[in-house]
């Protein structure tokens, strides 16, 4: 019979541990990933949206609007389109009333979301000429 020294049985279940942890781990995967590999628009997006600032975004955009189609575009992009959308509104609210500090500063607010500060900083300027005491 095989007799452990106390070191040595102390890597035995060190070893254990480590294999079982490793075999477990394989066998947990994400359910966006299985949705991807099979072709699940919701997680498609889910993935697209989540990779959008990384490198490698446009290659794998590219390769699922050829698989699923063009109209995964709005499912991808739905916050840009949905701002895009309120400030549209808000420009025509603001041709009825140039002088409301409300949509002025609504407007500055979602041009900075959208990363555009010079606008942004415009309609921001043009809510304090209208308001002073807006920070």
């Amino acid at each position: 019979m095989l007799k452990l020294k106390p070191a040595g049985l102390l890597v035995f279940f060190i070893l254990l541990l480590f294999i079982s942890a490793n075999i477990l781990a394989s066998q947990i995967i994400s359910p966006v990933y299985l949705g991807v590999v099979n072709e699940n628009q919701g997680s498609v997006i889910s993935y697209l949206k989540k990779i959008r600032n990384l490198p490698l975004f446009v290659p794998e955009y590219r390769k699922f609007e050829v698989i699923l189609g063009p109209q995964i575009w709005s499912g991808v992009f739905s916050k840009e389109i949905q701002r895009n959308g309120l400030i549209n509104k808000l420009q025509s609210k603001l041709t009825l009333n140039s002088q409301s500090r409300d949509i002025l500063y609504s407007l500055s607010l979602l041009y900075n979301a959208a990363g555009n500060t010079a606008r942004s900083e415009k309609y921001l300027k043009l809510a304090k000429e209208v308001d002073p005491d807006i920070k």
